[in-house]
């Protein structure tokens, strides 16, 4: 999801679990057995916290790996990543690229959904471009660039504004404030 679908005042076992709990013969909650299995999730995703952690204590691009996590459960082969990076910091953003090729070598499929046309170029086999709903174009990333991607989504060729202005004098003063309350 986009947006993270999360239970803050949950753990992340509970989290993970949430609608598929693991039950003993007598029908009560496996809470050892949910346990043990988020462990050896997390251990897999390299996040190195307590599954009894409440997902409220944790950093987002942490909770986005319990997301991931939650996928992996289900032993999903296809994990569609909307822009997963668009609320995380850079250490969290090499985190996850470190997931996803993991992921890749384990045969996985991830659709990753972004308008940071880098973060493509790093991680991507292929591309879709859509615009206006519609599918546009499909290729590999080998042999393309930035530009010819930016034509592909809008339709047309994008000139490059170029700052022609010149660099302020560095003794010139710019801003002057002076008795501000």
């Amino acid at each position: 999801h986009q947006e993270l679908n999360l239970i803050p005042d949950l753990s992340i076992t509970e989290n993970i679990f949430l609608g598929r709990e693991l039950t003993d013969r007598w029908g009560l909650l496996n809470k050892k057995a949910m346990r043990e299995r988020t462990a050896v999730l997390l251990q897999r995703l390299k996040l190195n916290v307590s599954p009894d952690i409440l997902i409220r204590d944790l950093k987002v691009g942490q909770q986005q790996v319990v997301e991931i996590a939650k996928a992996l459960l289900l032993e999903s082969q296809v994990i569609i990543m909307d822009e997963p990076t668009s609320a995380i910091s850079e250490a969290e953003v090499e985190i996850l690229y470190g997931i996803i090729e993991q992921l890749r070598a384990e045969g996985k499929i991830i659709a990753y959904i972004s308008h940071k046309l880098d973060e493509l170029f790093r991680i991507a086999d292929d591309f879709v471009v859509l615009r206006d709903g519609q599918v546009t174009e499909t290729g590999s990333m080998k042999g393309i660039d930035h530009d010819a991607i930016v034509r592909k989504m809008v339709g047309r060729d994008i000139a490059r504004l170029e700052d022609r202005r010149t660099p302020p004098d560095a003794a010139e003063e710019l801003l002057s404030v002076a008795a501000l309350s």
